[in-house]
């Protein structure tokens, strides 16, 4: 993780003014200059790291247990934390008594054992033989009866998967039919429909054009006749909601009804009027059929309608009619195809009751064959031999020998209590590695098989080489019952130490820092050396000698490559390997001179020798 270089403070910058006003001060008063440190500009290493905490580790550790079996209490201890041990060597021992108790019952029991049980295998061993021959002749009742079961099912099936397939065809047959003969009808309804439309569109033009040509009265005459409906209806309405109230008010109903009665004759009245009219408009002649009366072409027209509606209802009761009929053949196919899926279930259901039924016969033939294995291991002592085999083991198990060479690094095992659990933990104490936590921001930053160098705390200013060896891929998961949540995402790594002969232990506390990317042979300073002129250009200061002992910052315009912990790498055409360099170029002053206890010591120390030379 890359450092961020140091920010120069108010204090700093007052220092800085300061500087300007001692200088300025000098010519007046004789004050001192103010001074700069410096330093030797040289080529060496930067480098950019990541850094993490952890514990020394072995990277080869084993638990050495005992026997999974074995219980004995601990008898002797051999070795003790820090002894050097290896493979084979003797760990501890145990009590042997209680096993070698259990040995001699073993021994009795496998001299009883060779006498035991012929009868008990003789008979599970005829009992499994008729099973198996009722089985292999067809004798077994229940797998016969769900046998036929099946059959009877299947059965079933293949008659219904028939009548659905006959209930299909018939559907077919029928709607082809049924479709070809009402073609015809259809098609002549819609024409007797297309001629009624024709012969309506017809009489009503005629009617329209001769109702045009009458004067004004009778046009106001129709118009009143058509008010005139609206009151009959709004008073039929009326009278209609005075009858449905509740109580009944027959007051209100015999008005309601004088009202519609008084209504229903002005309308007849003016119907009469209209009536009259149409029979005898001016554009009537008797002798002349096409200049009928307005009430002739008005029944016209209406009966025009009335064919017309009559046709429509024809036809939609044609197509109706082929609808109900093509529905009725549906419900028909529907009802076979749910016959047919009931007998299929059917046939499912007694194929699984089929082989639930051979299951269990076989699973039957299994319990009376292992009855035969059953008996014969309880008449075989090889059961007794194994018993007393596991015994023979234990008794050599109470011995406990190291698996690997290695340094014993912790003895659990007490003399006298039970042998379980961790006894020792050897670890190999020359091959180490650091487990560390880095963090969520860094981890992108780090590969396997990066360059890292470990620190311990208890050794100071030593570091050790190492290899960032492994990495986990996910973050470590907090511990419900330890934990309330971290805040921090860390991700656990192995760094492994390559060095040979270290002084590091296991379980001290370690720093490791792995290097992300590294430079040899460049000019590196300090950050406080860098600083910006006023166009902006970064820039180092080196000093030339002036006047009264003091020197003049001189600016190099640099550029910044890789940062360190606390330098930053610089390149520049002005550079120089042993130039001399202010630390910090944020406090110059440009221009203003400065005082370099230094360079003018061992400019002193040079004028002496020069002169002791002279004399």
């Amino acid at each position: 993780m890359k450092k961020k270089k140091v920010v120069i403070t108010a204090v700093a910058v007052l220092a800085a003014a300061g500087g300007l006003f001692a200088w300025t001060s000098a010519n007046a008063q004789s004050v001192p200059a103010v001074e700069a440190d410096t330093s030797t500009l040289e080529r060496g290493t930067i480098s950019e790291k990541v850094s993490a905490s952890g514990t020394i580790e072995s990277a080869s550790s084993v638990n050495v247990y005992a026997k999974s079996n074995q219980s004995s209490p601990v008898m002797e201890v051999n070795v003790k934390v820090g002894d050097v041990v290896q493979a084979g060597d003797v760990l501890c021992t145990l009590d042997p008594q209680a096993v070698q108790e259990s040995i001699r019952r073993a021994q009795a029991n496998l001299s009883a054992a060779e006498s035991s049980g012929s009868q008990a295998v003789k008979s599970a061993q005829q009992s499994y033989q008729n099973a198996r021959e009722a089985l292999e002749q067809g004798l077994n009742s229940q797998l016969n009866a769900a046998s036929d079961a099946v059959q009877q099912a299947q059965e079933s099936k293949d008659a219904a998967q028939r009548a659905l397939e006959k209930a299909q065809k018939s559907y077919n047959d029928e709607k082809a039919k049924l479709e070809t003969n009402l073609n015809a009808e259809i098609l002549a309804a819609e024409s007797t429909l297309q001629n009624a439309k024709t012969a309506m569109d017809r009489a009503q033009k005629a009617y329209r054009e001769r109702r045009d040509e009458q004067t004004t009265a009778y046009k106001d005459t129709q118009k009143e006749y058509r008010d005139q409906k609206k009151v009959v209806d709004e008073a039929r309405d009326f009278l209609e909601a005075a009858q449905d109230e509740t109580p009944p008010d027959a007051a209100k109903i015999a008005r309601a009804r004088t009202n519609l009665e008084d209504a229903e004759a002005q309308l007849a009245e003016l119907k009469k009027e209209l009536d009259d009219y149409e029979a005898n408009d001016e554009g009537y002649d008797e002798d002349d059929p096409t200049r009928q009366s307005l009430r002739q072409l008005r029944e016209a027209a209406e009966d025009a309608e009335a064919a017309y509606s009559a046709a429509y209802k024809n036809l939609e009761a044609l197509r109706a009619g082929t609808s109900q009929q093509l529905s009725t053949l549906e419900d028909e196919v529907n009802e076979a195809q749910i016959q047919c899926d009931q007998a299929d279930a059917a046939l499912a259901n007694a194929q699984r009751d089929q082989q639930a039924a051979q299951l269990a016969v076989e699973q039957g033939l299994e319990d009376a064959q292992q009855a035969v294995a059953t008996s014969q291991a309880g008449a075989d002592q090889r059961v007794q031999e194994t018993e007393l085999e596991i015994l023979q083991e234990q008794l050599e198990s109470c011995t406990v020998y190291a698996p690997v060479s290695g340094t014993v690094t912790a003895v659990y095992a007490e003399v006298g209590a039970p042998a379980s659990g961790v006894m020792f933990v050897i670890e190999d104490t020359d091959a180490l590695q650091v487990r560390v936590e880095i963090n969520e921001y860094d981890i992108n930053n780090v590969t396997e098989g990066m360059k890292t160098m470990v620190r311990a705390d208890a050794i100071d200013g030593q570091e050790f080489e190492g290899v960032l060896s492994s990495i986990a891929p996910a973050a470590i998961k907090n511990d419900p019952e330890t934990e309330s949540g971290r805040q921090d995402v860390q991700f656990e790594a192995i760094v492994t130490v390559t060095q040979a002969d270290t002084p590091l232990r296991i379980g001290m506390s370690a720093k490791a820092d792995v290097i992300t990317e590294e430079k040899t042979d460049v000019f590196a300073v300090p950050f406080e050396a860098v600083t910006t002129d006023a166009q902006g250009q970064e820039i180092i200061y080196t000093v030339t000698p002036g006047e009264n002992g003091l020197y003049i910052p001189e600016e190099i315009p640099v550029e910044t490559g890789l940062e360190g912990d606390y330098d930053v790498e610089i390149s520049g055409d002005g550079l120089t390997d042993g130039m001399t360099i202010i630390a910090d170029g944020k406090s110059v002053i440009p221009g203003v001179p400065v005082s370099v206890p230094e360079l003018a010591a061992a400019q002193g120390a040079e004028s002496s020798g020069e002169a002791g030379g002279a004399q």
